[in-house]
């Protein structure tokens, strides 16, 4: 802690001198501030696991926190869900309210989305107007159906656009570990052939994966 009262951050180094009787002498130390470079590299983790326009786990956070679910599964004997997350029609708000307007939806769609679960669970961003929900040792075969119903319940209300009302509505899909997979990557890619068979059964619904979809 500094005169003023902050704080920082500091390496110390010491190297021991010693006297003809192989005994300590002396004890030379020196120290760094080093709490710029602590911080600079917060920031670049941060940036390498933090979506930019949502602030929620990026792709990465997210298979790092769902190799831990699952490791935790396996141990316990319990069940881990992804729920798959696509917003219908996102083209058009981009094409005819622009970008801007639409990477605020994209924010406020994040925010829902984490209204709705535990503290244990995550929200991430997989890129464009995909979002994946991670629920931690989930309650077969209820816990993904009601947290689902929430899911497509929560998008009633519009989103406030600058002042703007915008109504937007999802399709999800849904798969559990282990039974739809015990890897990450497949269990990603089921629950994403659950969504698209939410797309094609006419949107703003939620589907399980089922051995074919993909």
């Amino acid at each position: 802690v500094t005169a003023d009262g902050t704080a920082i951050e500091i390496r110390c180094t010491s190297r021991v001198i010693k006297n003809p009787a192989n005994d300590w002498s002396v004890v030379i130390s020196s120290h760094e501030d080093i709490t710029a470079r602590k911080l600079a590299e917060e920031q670049l983790l941060e940036q390498a696991t933090i979506d930019f326009v949502t602030g929620l786990p990026n792709r990465a956070l997210l298979f790092d926190r769902l190799a831990l679910a699952m490791e935790h599964a396996r141990r316990e004997q319990r069940n881990v869900c992804l729920i798959f997350v696509d917003l219908d029609h996102f083209k058009q708000i981009n094409d005819s309210r622009g970008h801007v307007a639409g990477d605020q939806l994209l924010e406020k769609v994040g925010q829902r989305l984490s209204n709705l679960i535990r503290q244990e669970d995550t929200v991430a961003r997989l890129g464009g107007d995909e979002f994946i929900i991670l629920l931690n040792d989930v309650e077969l075969p209820s816990g993904p159906e009601i947290v689902a119903k929430k899911i497509i319940d929560a998008f009633i209300n519009p989103f406030d656009l600058d002042g703007d009302e915008t109504f937007a509505t999802v399709s999800l899909g849904i798969s559990i570990f282990p039974d739809d997979g015990e890897e990450a990557e497949i269990l990603l890619q089921n629950a994403d052939a659950a969504m698209y068979k939410s797309k094609r059964s006419g949107r703003n619904t939620f589907r399980f994966f089922a051995p074919g979809l993909n």
